[in-house]
C-alpha cells in the first residue's frame, strides 16, 4: 500500500511537504519513485552537495537561487526546469533576496517494463545532458503537484493517477528541452505570473499554523479584506484557502505524530477543542486514525 510508506515531514530552514519512499521506491509500471517533495527555503538555505543515485527533475515555482551540477553553477528562476541525471554532483543555494521554492521528483526507470524501450532515449539524455537547465512549455508544475497530492492523501486508484501524472511530468520535460521554440497555446496562469500575493498567503499561513485562530486572521495581517484573498487564491490556484490550510494541518499533525507527544497535546496545539474531535477529524481526511498513522510510521 502506497500509504503505508508515505512519510510527510517539515525541517528547519524549509517547509512544505517531502514524500519518501526510501529505500525501497514506489514501483508505478515503467518508474521507481523515490521521493516527490515541494520545498520553500528559508533566506540562504543550502542543500549540501551530494552525488546523485536516482533521476531528478525540478521545477522552479518562485525565488531565486543556484543550482549545482558537477561543479558548475545555474542561476535559477521561476518556470526553469533542472535535471539531473544518475551520478550527477547537486548543490542547491536558496537567494538571501529572494528565497527559493522549488517542487522535484526523484526516480530511475524500470528497464524491464514493456515499454522502456520508448523511455530509454529520455533516461540517455537525462545521463548525457550538456545544459540541465531548460524553460518549462507544458504546466509541469501542475502535473507535479497534482502527484505530490495523490500521494499525501491517497485514493482509489491514487498509484495509478500518480504514474500518469509523472510519466507526462517526465515527457514533457523531455520535450520541453527539445521543443525550446514552442510556445504555450492556453492563458492558464502559471507560478511564473502568478500574483505575489498567493505566496505571501501561503507563507502567512504556513508560518501561523499553529498560532492561528481564524483564516480571517490573515486577511487582517496582510492589509487585505478575506472575501477578496480567498477568491483570488481560488481563481489562481484552483482550490480554496481552506483546503490549502486544512491540507497544511494535518501535514503537521503527521510530523507531530511521529514525535511522542500525547493525542491530547497534539489536538492542542492544532485548535482541535479535544483529543476525540482531532480523531475524528484526522480519520476522516486520511482514513486511517493518528494511532495507526503513528504504527505505520513510527
Amino acid at each position: 500500500m502506497m500509504k503505508q510508506r508515505m512519510v510527510i515531514g517539515m525541517e528547519k530552514k524549509r517547509y512544505h511537504v517531502a514524500v519518501d519512499f526510501m529505500p525501497s521506491p514506489l514501483m508505478l509500471n515503467m518508474l521507481n519513485v523515490y521521493q516527490i517533495s515541494d520545498l520553500a527555503c528559508s533566506y540562504d538555505y543550502e542543500v549540501t552537495p551530494h552525488r546523485q543515485w536516482c533521476y531528478e527533475i525540478s521545477y522552479v515555482v518562485e525565488g531565486e537561487g543556484t543550482f549545482q551540477r558537477n561543479g558548475r553553477d545555474y542561476t535559477v528562476s521561476p518556470g526553469k526546469l533542472f535535471i539531473l541525471g544518475k551520478e550527477d554532483v547537486h548543490y542547491v543555494r536558496s537567494s538571501k533576496v529572494r528565497p527559493l521554492r522549488y517542487i522535484s521528483v526523484g526516480f530511475t526507470f524500470n528497464k524491464n517494463h514493456a515499454d522502456y524501450p520508448k523511455y530509454a532515449p529520455i533516461a540517455e539524455f537525462f545521463d548525457r545532458a550538456e545544459e540541465p537547465m531548460t524553460d518549462d512549455l507544458y504546466n509541469t508544475y501542475e502535473l507535479l503537484s497534482a502527484a505530490l497530492s495523490e500521494i499525501s492523501s491517497p485514493q482509489t486508484l491514487s498509484e495509478e493517477m500518480v504514474g500518469s501524472y509523472l510519466q507526462l511530468v517526465i515527457v514533457n520535460t523531455y520535450r520541453s528541452f527539445h521543443s525550446s521554440g514552442r510556445r504555450r497555446h492556453t492563458d492558464l496562469v502559471t507560478p511564473s505570473n502568478t500574483n505575489p500575493l498567493i505566496y505571501e498567503m501561503i507563507r502567512y499561513i504556513d508560518e501561523h499554523l499553529t498560532s492561528m485562530t481564524a483564516l480571517q486572521q490573515m486577511g487582517e495581517a496582510l492589509g487585505y479584506s478575506y472575501s477578496y484573498l480567498s477568491r483570488l487564491f481560488s481563481d489562481t490556484m484552483g482550490s480554496t484557502l481552506r483546503q490549502y490550510y486544512t491540507e497544511r494541518r494535518f501535514e503537521k499533525a503527521c510530523a507531530l505524530l511521529r514525535e511522542p507527544r500525547p493525542l491530547a497535546d497534539i489536538a492542542e496545539k492544532l485548535g482541535f477543542s479535544d483529543a476525540a474531535n482531532f480523531c475524528r477529524a484526522f480519520k476522516k481526511q486520511y482514513k486511517i486514525s493518528p494511532g495507526e498513522y503513528r504504527r505505520r510510521n513510527g
